[in-house]
């Protein structure tokens, strides 16, 4: 928490609802969410934030991947671990982003409670 608090992407809660987001700090008419109340196998939408950070305190790079559900979870860790990702973001990226700090928001499509691969929504670098 401590390593992403001030990021541009966020988790969010709606009060009273089970409706979670992520939301965009510098974009606040941009969100995605998911109604957690729905049956798996109505939802057809799920997203996820991976985020690349350097940690001060540890002096270390630290790579987190959460989705609002679980399929959005599996559609970050595809997204982590197939190499075609990776390529598809870097054609997307600055020059020399394997040295900044990234988020990446990506949605999975939901077929019969089931997730498709990950897309790239929207990506910070800085």
């Amino acid at each position: 928490m401590r390593l992403t608090e001030g990021s541009r992407f966020t988790f969010a809660r709606d009060p009273n609802t089970l409706t979670f987001r992520i939301k965009d700090r510098q974009n606040p008419s941009a969100n995605w969410p998911v109604d957690m109340a729905m049956p798996l196998d109505s939802q057809t939408a799920d997203y996820a934030v991976v985020s690349r950070v350097f940690d001060s305190t540890t002096q270390r790079i630290v790579v987190m991947a959460a989705g609002i559900g679980a399929l959005g979870t599996i559609a970050a860790g595809e997204f982590l671990t197939d190499p075609q990702y990776m390529r598809a973001l870097s054609a997307q990226a600055p020059k020399n982003w394997q040295l900044k700090n990234v988020q990446v928001v990506l949605t999975t499509q939901v077929i019969n409670g089931h997730s498709g691969p990950p897309r790239v929504v929207v990506a910070n670098f800085w």
